[in-house]
């Protein structure tokens, strides 16, 4: 489920998804005109998909056995930069 809201998603700026890249110039999409004809859909979309997949998995979810440990601040500050540096360097190849 995580990759169809990731697919989604890419529909809620101008510059997400390499489609809405392809036609947004074209057309003359910018990201004000994505989030309000498309981009509220599609997180809409990814709120029902995810509420629903939650409510079908409680069970297992529930049995997993999670401690409930809290993940240390270091590494979510790890991954943010990761995601900060993904975005950032999206459109040059040379940073990958």
């Amino acid at each position: 489920m995580l990759f169809v809201n990731v697919s989604i998603g890419g529909t809620l700026t101008a510059y997400a998804a390499p489609p809405v890249l392809m036609v947004a110039t074209a057309w003359g999409w910018d990201s004000t005109f994505m989030a309000t004809q498309l981009g509220w859909n599609a997180a809409v979309v990814v709120l029902v998909n995810a509420t629903v997949l939650i409510a079908l998995m409680r069970g297992a979810l529930a049995a997993s056995g999670a401690t409930g440990e809290r993940v240390p601040a270091g590494v979510t500050l790890i991954h943010v930069g990761f995601l900060v540096g993904v975005v950032l360097g999206a459109h040059h190849p040379v940073v990958f």
